[in-house]
């Protein structure tokens, strides 16, 4: 049964939602070195810090140097990071542990 006279419009409306609710879910989980009180860098939506796969402009470990060079910049000795939605404590200074 549709919910307007056009199954368009149905479909428009579900795609919609479902990218919303994506995004949301996201930003979610994006919070989570937020609540812990620990510095971290600004995640993108849906990649977290990591670089879009589909570009393919760096590989992994020049991203994870990049990333290291951008904290050891601001003075951290340590902090997070996201890899999609998963959080990774990423250690700078190794005598902070």
């Amino acid at each position: 049964m549709l919910v307007t006279e056009s199954l368009i419009k149905d479909l428009l409306g579900v795609v919609v939602a479902l990218v919303v609710v994506l995004v949301a879910y996201f930003k979610w989980r994006h919070q989570y070195w937020k609540k812990k009180n620990l510095p971290y860098l600004q995640p993108s939506v849906p990649f977290g810090n990591l670089t879009n796969p589909f570009y393919k402009r760096e590989n992994f470990g020049v991203t994870m140097f990049n990333l290291y060079k951008e904290m050891k910049e601001m003075g951290w000795k340590h902090g997070g990071i996201f890899f999609l939605t998963r959080p990774v404590y990423f250690i700078i200074e190794p005598d902070y542990v």
